[in-house]
């Protein structure tokens, strides 16, 4: 439909599946006649003319300059937002946790060389953390907890916890220790609404090396 509607790009991206039934399904119509081609042939002709417009030979020494890697650290530190609560400082008593990144569709950043956020915050604070599933169970939020337990500050970073029951019933069991809890949420926002009103919320938007480096702070 967005096709016959003249779009020139029509983005399908939530998996690869979904992605070639789409290709098929274009096909199948400009098969039955169900496309105007010659509009088509007009939009493939646009893009490439702006691909060719924008298109350029890459220069190695223009690139990920320290002045660009700075830009985009203090660009970061400003996005994050504090949702409720008040953060405080990590040490090497904070018991760090949450889950690994997940690539939830083909268009999401691969942040696999970055490693985990909690094994990151445990290097960079000489501190205890857990790396959990993406949605624990219960025996998972328990053994975690127990963990959790004997240090006097807990941070755990959620991602996309909102669709993963595991991490919201993760977070509310963390809150009952009593301990001081941090939470962070590295992708969507949404799961914080979900969180005990006595936890601390961050909203960092994203599972990168820049979003870690930002949160150190």
């Amino acid at each position: 439909a967005a096709l016959q509607a003249g779009v020139d790009i029509a983005e399908i991206s939530s998996s690869i599946t979904l992605q070639w039934a789409t290709a098929k399904a274009v096909n199948e119509a400009a098969a039955l006649g169900k496309l105007n081609m010659k509009e088509i042939k007009a939009s493939v002709e646009r893009i490439i003319a702006y691909k060719q417009q924008v298109a350029t030979e890459i220069q190695q020494e223009l690139c990920n300059l320290p002045a660009d890697q700075e830009a985009v650290l203090q660009l970061t530190k400003k996005a994050i937002t504090c949702h409720a609560g008040t953060p405080f400082v990590a040490d090497a008593d904070t018991f760090f946790c949450g889950c690994e990144d997940y690539r939830v569709s083909g268009v999401a950043n691969d942040s696999a060389s970055i490693g985990p956020f909690p094994a990151y915050m445990g290097k960079v604070f000489f501190a205890n953390y857990a790396v959990t599933s993406k949605d624990p169970d219960l025996q998972e939020i328990q053994a975690v907890t127990a963990q959790a337990a004997n240090h006097s500050k807990i941070v755990l970073a959620t991602c996309n916890g909102h669709l993963f029951p595991g991490q919201i019933a993760l977070a509310k069991a963390l809150a009952e220790t009593g301990k001081p809890l941090m939470v962070v949420a590295l992708r969507n926002p949404y799961d914080l609404p979900l969180l005990p009103s006595c936890t601390c919320s961050i909203a960092a938007y994203d599972y990168t090396g820049a979003a870690f480096q930002a949160l150190e702070a």
